[in-house]
């Protein structure tokens, strides 16, 4: 067999086993050539994880690897495989977990014997059944079966994963009581900080960050979280800055860190903060709106305008957003932008939050911008207009009855006019 890939596509040219190109009477690819497309697939499953298109790619593969397969282990391997690529589509997830659940079951067969399951151990990297169950327990955790997974992980000793499956089930007093029984035992780091999240006593922060030698990032980041739910928001600063030394990229630190810094004030260490949310992630929105707010208290418009305007983009549906860029658009001389968020909040049944006045006022320069086109030069300015004010203009008939009608007719025979002019 021969394989290469190409442009993110993978090629494979297969010779049957016994040379027979039909597909009824061939007896398929061998072992072989099996475990060859096995070992590429956890290749490039490690090298691309979460990448859709490489799992529906990769099904087709597994499906040839297990039509006529004979070894009991590449027929697992190609088992657990089709598990990992059909556990991230919600349709296929269950079924992928109860395929994990039969392979760990398979264990206890009687047959094949040992030495047909051993035949290809060093060519496949088959999991063991404690792995096996961790990796499941891990599935069920993701999935949201928190009490399935606390079962399996108590089941292998793991405490730590099952002091967080209890608390994030709510079940924090039973949490608890096994950290505490696990601290007798093993005193790790990351259990000083679950016991910490789950009495709320810093001091346990303190001892985990000590106890790592000043190396486990956690503790420093928990111990932040604490002050500033407390309002401390100096300790917290403090705690957030230490942590992102040992791990810069962690966005929510940094959104955390910023808020902080607002509330101090240091708007400059908060657009700082907020500028590394959105350079690591740029869908943030609430990191945009933010940025924006920074700017905003610093007196700088037209960053603040531009910030927003990217914020809106990721969170359609925030009112407050759509409040706040009016009024920047408002103060920017955006009429354009400010007529459309004002159409914008009135759909989203929040026309108070419009001011009427200035809504009037937009419409009287739209007027006058459009009494000042005369030229074939300027329809292209005036295309821009018509299409805002039509959109608008219905709105604002229905939602500001107050408005004099006089304003709303004129802007409505300008439109017309240019229309004709155009013709």
């Amino acid at each position: 067999t021969t394989s290469w890939q190409k442009d993110g596509y993978l090629f494979f040219f297969f010779q049957a086993e016994d040379g027979i190109r039909d597909f009824c009477l061939s007896r398929g690819l061998g072992d072989v050539y099996k475990r060859q497309v096995l070992g590429i697939i956890k290749y490039l499953m490690k090298s691309f994880p979460n990448d859709e298109i490489l799992y529906e790619k990769t099904l087709a593969y597994l499906k040839g690897i297990m039509d006529k397969s004979k070894n009991w282990l590449v027929f697992s391997q190609a088992l657990l495989n089709r598990s990992y690529s059909e556990y991230p589509k919600w349709k296929t997830k269950e079924r992928s977990v109860i395929q994990i659940q039969t392979l760990i079951d398979q264990f206890n067969d009687v047959e094949p014997i040992t030495y047909e399951r051993y035949r290809y151990f060093y060519c496949l990297d088959y999991p063991n059944k404690v792995e096996m169950q961790k990796i499941l327990a891990d599935k069920y955790m993701a999935m949201g079966c928190l009490l399935s997974a606390c079962e399996l992980f108590q089941r292998l000793g793991m405490l730590e994963e099952c002091v967080e499956c209890l608390a994030k089930s709510g079940q924090k007093e039973r949490a608890t009581n096994i950290a505490k029984e696990g601290q007798k035992t093993e005193e790790t780091p990351k259990l000083l900080c679950l016991l910490g999240e789950l009495t709320s006593d810093p001091s346990y922060f303190t001892k985990a960050w000590e106890s790592s030698n000043h190396r486990y990032g956690r503790a420093q980041r928990s111990l932040g979280r604490y002050h500033f739910f407390k309002k401390e928001f100096q300790e917290s600063i403090n705690a957030f800055e230490t942590s992102l030394k040992i791990n810069a990229y962690n966005p929510d630190v940094w959104f955390t860190l910023g808020c902080a810094y607002l509330k101090t004030p240091d708007y400059l260490n908060a657009v700082r903060c907020f500028s590394q949310v959105v350079s690591i992630d740029e869908t943030q929105g609430e990191a945009w709106a933010n940025l924006s707010a920074s700017f905003h208290f610093q007196g700088k418009t037209q960053e603040a305008y531009l910030t927003l305007e990217q914020a809106v983009k990721h969170c359609e549906n925030n009112w407050k957003m759509w409040e706040n860029l009016l009024m920047f658009s408002y103060q920017n001389e955006k009429y354009g932008k400010f007529i459309e968020c004002a159409q914008t909040l009135i759909l989203m049944d929040r026309k108070d939050s419009v001011p009427r006045q200035v809504v009037q006022k937009v419409l009287q320069v739209f007027l006058i911008h459009l009494k000042k086109i005369e030229d074939f030069n300027s329809f292209k300015k005036a295309e821009f207009y018509e299409r805002r004010v039509n959109a608008f203009l219905g709105v604002v008939a229905v939602s500001y009855t107050h408005l004099t009608l006089p304003t709303i007719y004129s802007v409505q025979i300008s439109v017309v006019a240019v229309s004709l002019k155009k013709k």
